[in-house]
């Protein structure tokens, strides 16, 4: 059994495990239920990788970008590791053919569960202040064509009339998701039957940050729309994506309602990928029980407004927070005020 408490004594201070001890708060006991039971699942080996080489305990050093793709994988191999299975694997490959392999899987039920999961690098601030100018980002729903002659174009008639104003392009991170998803379907298997399902967990951050990514998979030549940017071809081994916040949990730790480790007290939405190669819907359907989603409350979701259904839709997940979830008191983001 590795002595986390040793490791915390070398440990950088801005490293959140870290902080969340030396401060008392839950963040650090709850890390412990989680690390408790990959211990009793993994090897010795593994387990130290996780500690020192991803999750940084003992390292000088602190990298924020690793540790938050480190903590978020962690959070969704634990969850999966504890829904009721007759075998668990970590970071084995399913192919013959590549050395490659998801985070990890499950025989449970009949069913074959195979997870990947990753975690973008999000600045803390996307864009500078403009020598005291207000900043407006602006970035498309989808992809859009000659975007940017329309943005100089409103560009120079919204600066030209607020002299106060700076108007920037926001940064569009389509490829980043599509590069998740294929690196996902070179660990995954082609179509084998109908009970193997395979999962893509997303962490994201802010709520207007998961809208954003939502646009990259359903707005304008988004990768799960009839006509994508890129041939689906190379990535439709990928059944499900799931976008979560654990990401932003993780971050603001301090400031959420309940446990920044756990999946289930997470923002959680199943997207399933039109272009997979089989329904695979019982298996689909088995997931989703075993996981606290909001998929099917949100598709009934609509979007109060005088503007057209297509500018409404590509609000809806931001909608569906606000409307549905926090003025009836539930917080997944920041904490519920009392």
């Amino acid at each position: 059994m590795i002595a986390i408490e040793e490791l915390l004594k070398t440990t950088n201070d801005a490293n959140p495990i870290k902080k969340s001890y030396l401060r008392r708060t839950r963040y650090y006991n709850d890390f412990r239920v989680v690390i408790d039971k990959l211990q009793s699942l993994l090897s010795e080996s593994d387990v130290e990788d996780i500690l020192t080489n991803k999750l940084q305990l003992s390292k000088a050093k602190y990298d924020k970008d690793t540790y938050f793709e480190a903590a978020t994988e962690i959070s969704v191999i634990y969850k999966i590791a504890t829904i009721q299975n007759e075998s668990f694997t970590y970071e084995k490959p399913i192919r013959s053919d590549t050395k490659k392999n998801p985070e990890c899987t499950i025989h449970s039920s009949g069913f074959i569960i195979n997870v990947e999961a990753k975690c973008p690098k999000l600045p803390m601030v996307e864009e500078p202040d403009h020598d005291g100018q207000k900043v407006l980002v602006m970035k498309s729903a989808g992809r859009v064509p000659d975007y940017f002659i329309q943005f100089e174009e409103l560009k120079n008639t919204i600066e030209s009339n607020n002299q106060d104003v700076k108007m920037v392009a926001g940064k569009n991170k389509d490829n980043t998701m599509k590069s998740f998803l294929q690196s996902a379907h070179e660990k995954f298997a082609d179509y084998r039957n109908d009970n193997e399902l395979n999962v893509l967990f997303v962490a994201l951050d802010d709520i207007h940050n998961i809208q954003e990514w939502w646009y990259y998979l359903f707005e304008n030549e988004g990768l799960f729309t009839p006509k994508p940017f890129e041939d689906p071809k190379t990535y439709s081994r990928v059944d499900v994506v799931v976008f979560t916040n654990l990401l932003y949990r993780h971050k603001n730790n301090e400031n959420i309602n309940g446990n920044a480790w756990l999946v289930d007290d997470s923002f959680n939405l199943f997207l399933s990928n039109g272009h997979r190669q089989g329904a695979k819907e019982n298996a689909h359907r088995y997931l989703l029980s075993y996981i606290k989603n909001h998929t099917e409350e949100i598709k009934k979701h609509k979007v109060e407004g005088s503007a057209p259904e297509y500018i409404l839709e590509v609000l809806k997940v931001a909608s569906y927070v606000r409307e549905e979830l926090e003025k009836n008191g539930i917080y997944y983001f920041n904490k519920k005020e009392t």
